[in-house]
């Protein structure tokens, strides 16, 4: 009966050794003094039910002037300008219109990005070419040939003139 005893009694010191721990033993978060468990008793847990609120909640009002115009895109500048409108209504079947849209874009002072020549095919402008479209020699015998080309219908296009 005294073994049982014991036994008993070192089993149960091996289970209380187990679960308590000497101060120096513990690592980690739980080893600093301002640990807290974070479980919580149940009278900590909810104080205060949400749909019995204890204190009126407190609406802030102000006069309209009072209140701040505070601008999350300060650099959109399609909401700071005013709304363009228009002097006419657009019509794509009115000939006065289209008359005042070719008058305007024709008296435009920019260059026009496109200037287009007359329509010649390849064949044509292959005549013109000293060589007849084949590249005799090296890029820089092709160079002169057609520099020299050009300066003699230069000079025929003066004597014609």
């Amino acid at each position: 009966m005294k073994e049982k005893a014991q036994e008993i009694g070192k089993t149960v010191w091996k289970m209380i050794r187990k679960v308590v721990k000497k101060p120096w033993e513990f690592t980690g978060p739980t080893s600093h003094p301002e640990y807290v468990e974070a479980n919580q008793k149940a009278t900590e847990y909810r104080r205060m039910s949400p749909a019995t609120p204890d204190v009126t909640p407190i609406i802030p009002q102000t006069e309209p002037d009072r209140i701040f115009d505070i601008r999350y895109h300060t650099r959109e500048t399609h909401r700071v300008a005013p709304p363009v409108k228009l002097d006419y209504e657009y019509d794509p079947h009115n000939p006065e219109h289209i008359q005042f849209v070719k008058k305007f874009i024709d008296e435009m002072p920019l260059p026009r990005a496109w200037v287009l020549g007359p329509k010649r095919g390849i064949w044509e402008e292959e005549k013109d070419r000293p060589d007849g479209g084949y590249q005799v020699g090296g890029a820089r015998e092709a160079r002169e040939a057609r520099a020299k080309a050009a300066a003699a219908k230069a000079a025929a296009a003066e004597a014609s003139a």
